[in-house]
């Protein structure tokens, strides 16, 4: 079951407020407050989506773990078409090399 006031507490820790997280996933402000009620409660890529968000697991938002922080990804947890389009990022033309960064928002000077 999910513990709504998880969701809350890492909220806050975020510098949200529960109206904020909501409009994150185009709900109102009401919803959490429905799902505490156990009305409308998330499926499980909605419930992935918050544990993304919220930097945590699915897991700690459902009381399956008492460890909070999300931990790290591995090269190991890559796919094979990852790791080469990854490859095929470091050694394209600096142009769409760039334009990706820019793209995934990423400074491409913190190498």
């Amino acid at each position: 079951m999910l513990n709504i006031s998880k969701i809350r507490e890492l909220s806050k820790e975020h510098g949200w407020s529960a109206s904020s997280f909501c409009n994150f996933f185009g709900k109102n402000s009401g919803w959490l407050a429905d799902m505490e009620r156990g009305r409308g409660m998330p499926d499980e890529n909605t419930l992935r989506a918050f544990a993304d968000k919220l930097d945590t697991t699915v897991d700690y938002l459902t009381d399956k773990t008492d460890k909070k922080n999300k931990p790290p990804m591995l090269l190991s947890d890559l796919t094979p078409y990852e790791l080469d389009l990854i490859m095929k990022l470091r050694e394209g033309p600096e142009e769409v090399t760039a334009a990706v960064y820019r793209a995934a928002g990423v400074d491409p000077e913190r190498k």
